[in-house]
């Protein structure tokens, strides 16, 4: 009796010495879970390649159809054209948005070529949070500069507003081909100005040159009493003034200096790390 209660202690001690040791190794495979699940769940989407549609933004016709433009025009400019949407309601943020953008680009594979160039445009939304971002990595950092990003996202925020999404995504799949392009044939990109139609523009002087003729016609008419002269002599008071000398004295000089900004200062790229180490850039926002 006595060896056995002996023994029954030995147990119970060495069980309460291994506890903290076994409850550190759940939480560990509890990490090592959710980590995996939160990769798989960014590689489950409804769509697979270049369209993956997991909030269901399209119907199956759109999806198919952008597929083949995206995938005509990455293989072409060998730059991959990506289009991502989700309903994930982890994503209350841009910051959340570009966070995901880029580990689902990382984490599914895509980029074109050794330097897995491309860029990703994200559509994320569950109920009142909506978000865009624009992801890019490789070459793709390069061509998509934050002023591009930025000008994109202006010109498909008018379509995700009224819940066209194919339309924002046809829009910037005819962007980022043009960026490609240009960049592809050596030049930089240089985003568009806003400009006005031709004929408003003619219209705008024609209507100025009339305005201004019957101005200047009633001021005209109003300096009819006026006569050319040689001098000023009949403005003058006689006796009023006598100048008797006459000199030019330096009183004191002003230099202002500004400093001169770069072309490449106002078309920078913002860089950061996904957490699968890679570089990314981008720019994004709400709607």
């Amino acid at each position: 009796m006595r060896k056995f209660l002996i023994c029954a202690i030995s147990v119970i001690i060495l069980l309460m010495a291994a506890a903290p040791l076994l409850a550190e190794t759940s939480q560990i495979q509890a990490r090592d879970i959710a980590e995996n699940e939160l990769i798989l769940c960014l590689s489950n989407g409804t769509n697979s390649g270049r369209v993956v549609d997991e909030a269901g933004l399209m119907s199956a016709e759109e999806a198919n159809a952008l597929r083949i433009k995206l995938d005509a025009i990455s293989n072409e400019q060998r730059c991959d054209v990506i289009v991502v949407t989700t309903s994930s309601a982890n994503i209350r943020s841009e910051y959340d948005a570009m966070v995901y953008a880029d580990d689902f680009f990382d984490y599914n594979d895509y980029g074109y070529g050794s330097g897995s160039d491309g860029i990703l445009l994200l559509v994320s939304v569950q109920g009142n949070d909506r978000f865009y971002w624009f992801s890019a990595h490789g070459r793709g950092s390069t061509a998509f500069r934050d002023s591009t990003t930025i000008y994109m996202g202006e010109e498909i925020v008018p379509y995700l507003k009224d819940g066209d999404y194919y339309g924002a995504f046809i829009r910037y799949s005819d962007l980022a081909e043009s960026v490609l392009r240009t960049v592809n044939s050596g030049k930089a990109y240089s985003v568009p100005k806003g400009t006005l139609d031709s004929m408003w523009i003619f219209i705008s002087i024609a209507a100025g040159v009339v305005v201004s003729f019957i101005i200047t016609g009633i001021m005209k008419g109003k300096l009819k009493s006026v006569r050319t002269q040689a001098t000023a002599n009949s403005y003058i008071r006689s006796g009023s003034i006598n100048i008797t000398n006459c000199r030019d004295t330096f009183l004191y000089s002003r230099v202002r200096r500004t400093e001169r900004v770069s072309a490449s200062d106002g078309d920078s790229r913002s860089s950061h790390t996904s957490s699968s180490g890679k570089t990314h850039t981008g720019t994004g926002g709400s709607f």
